[in-house]
């Protein structure tokens, strides 16, 4: 890995606590070092590619991660932001660097977690950013939403999201 200080609970055991999938890790969205550098990377590489749209991802976000990460916690606490806010932050710059290159943002979202419990070991811990945070996007972003083995794809701005019934993830992870 080539900038490894980038990263919040790296190789955490067990993995399910840290992340969705292993192994553990999630990017250090309250460091202003790793804030810069998905901007630079991400308008790096989306220039290379013909698409108009270009994904940032926003599901899968794990708070238990940032909440245990002691880097993640100083860089709340010396800015003074929480962590709504430095996510919202960071999601705002990935989106204005992908402006600037003439790319629209596009946000993955699935099923929230706490909407259905049944579905999910207790153990597991992520959320879907634009359903559980409070976070800003730019008003031509695309959210694109998996619900219920359903695709929907809409303009953010429409205010409108569907949900069905989602994965049976217990099954799934064992």
């Amino acid at each position: 890995m080539s900038h490894p200080e980038y990263i919040a609970c790296f190789g955490e055991s067990p993995w399910v606590n840290y992340a969705n999938e292993p192994p553990a890790g999630q990017l250090r969205i309250a460091d202003p070092a790793t804030v810069n550098f998905m901007a630079d990377m991400l308008a790096s590489v989306a220039k290379t590619l013909p698409s108009s749209l270009f994904s940032i991802g926003g599901d899968e976000v794990n708070s238990n991660c940032y909440t245990n990460d002691s880097l993640t916690q100083r860089e709340l606490q010396e800015s003074g932001k929480t962590f709504d806010q430095a996510l919202s932050d960071f999601v705002q710059s990935n989106q204005k660097a992908l402006a600037g290159i003439g790319k629209t943002p596009v946000v993955w979202e699935g099923e929230r977690q706490d909407a259905f419990p049944n579905l999910f070991p207790s153990n597991f811990s992520f959320a879907e950013m634009v359903l559980s945070f409070n976070v800003s996007l730019a008003s031509d972003t695309v959210v694109m939403c998996v619900c219920n083995k359903l695709f929907l794809n809409f303009n953010f701005t429409l205010n409108s999201l569907a949900s069905g019934f989602g994965f049976p993830l217990k099954t799934q992870r064992r």
